[in-house]
């Protein structure tokens, strides 16, 4: 059993919750390098090419070549591409899977320190069914799946926007995407939504419990 979760500050939360809508960032908004205690930011993130590289070496003006793959044993280095321009915009959830019995992994704090509230959906099959209407009705093309984590130091080949460097396989995340300029942030009406979600505290979400009666 699935549920999705979106955690972020109250009053975000409650308007998402109130007016029935879902929120997608600008994709281009977390790809950066400076670290931040969440995890929002990754200097990988939107990477169309992950390639290893084998054989480095640097020439100096005067002619003299350097072989900077042999200086180490450890030699350990990756080419990168991604676009200039990023488009699409992005909502990201977690998912929080309960198993056989009924238990779940505890969600990491870094997840938790999103924001002081948490829309929970659990009612997967009837979200999932507003959510393509609603954004076939606005003509939007999009794809929306669980992250693929993938080791950045061995993976060698072509990355697609739903993989993520697995350094933040932590983040559990379902992954929703549409194609757009990428320039603006956009809501997206879900008509039904207060009826297959609740608003609960985050700090309670590891307290969460199904009791079978």
């Amino acid at each position: 059993m699935d549920f999705l979760l979106k955690v972020g500050q109250a009053k975000y939360i409650a308007d998402m919750y109130d007016n029935e809508y879902l929120f997608f960032n600008l994709f281009s908004s977390f790809r950066k390098n400076e670290k931040d205690p969440c995890g929002r930011n990754d200097p990988r993130e939107a990477n169309v090419t992950n390639k290893q590289v084998i054989y480095l070496e640097l020439k100096t003006p005067n002619g003299k070549t350097i072989k900077l793959s042999e200086i180490s044993k450890n030699f350990n280095a990756q080419f990168n591409e991604h676009p200039t321009v990023i488009p699409n915009n992005i909502c990201s959830l977690y998912i929080l899977r309960f198993d056989n019995e009924l238990k779940f992994q505890r969600v990491d704090d870094r997840v938790l320190c999103l924001g002081d509230k948490t829309l929970l959906i659990y009612n997967l099959g009837h979200y999932f069914d507003i959510l393509d209407k609603s954004l076939e009705s606005e003509k939007f093309e999009f794809s929306r799946k669980p992250v693929k984590y993938y080791n950045p130091k061995t993976f060698d080949g072509v990355l697609n926007f739903h993989d993520k460097d697995e350094s933040f396989e932590y983040q559990k995340e379902y992954r929703i995407l549409i194609d757009t300029p990428g320039t603006d942030t956009i809501k997206i009406k879900l008509p039904g939504l207060k009826k297959i979600s609740a608003v609960v505290d985050t700090e309670k979400i590891n307290t969460l419990e199904i009791k079978i009666v």
